[in-house]
């Protein structure tokens, strides 16, 4: 995989590598942000959501948990476009990101 196609893009110019990832997940239930909080204590947290709503969290390989305002649905997308090899984005996906960034 070239450099190019090696981070996946997860709202308001902030990237991830994609051979880091282990899961994205919603931060709705219990454990998930029981497991943010414990994170937080370690300063394993990476907030990128520029003060917007928490839709979705990455574990990385690292135990580094990342916070995004996009959600997981959409994250996934981006992710499978990238190592499927995909470059071109929907109408439909890009759509769903300009909304995504827009909502306070």
């Amino acid at each position: 995989m070239d450099n190019s196609k090696r981070f996946v893009n997860i709202g308001f110019n902030n990237t991830v590598n994609i051979e880091k990832i282990v899961s994205v997940m919603t931060v709705d239930s219990a454990p998930n942000k029981r497991l943010i909080q414990l994170r937080k204590d370690e300063c394993m947290v990476l907030d990128c959501t520029c003060g917007r709503k928490t839709k979705s969290m990455i574990v990385t390989i690292d135990r580094f948990v990342v916070l995004s305002a996009l959600n997981p649905t959409t994250i996934n997308m981006r992710v499978n476009a990238r190592t499927s090899g995909v470059d071109e984005i929907t109408k439909e996906e890009a759509d769903d990101d300009i909304s995504d960034e827009e909502e306070f």
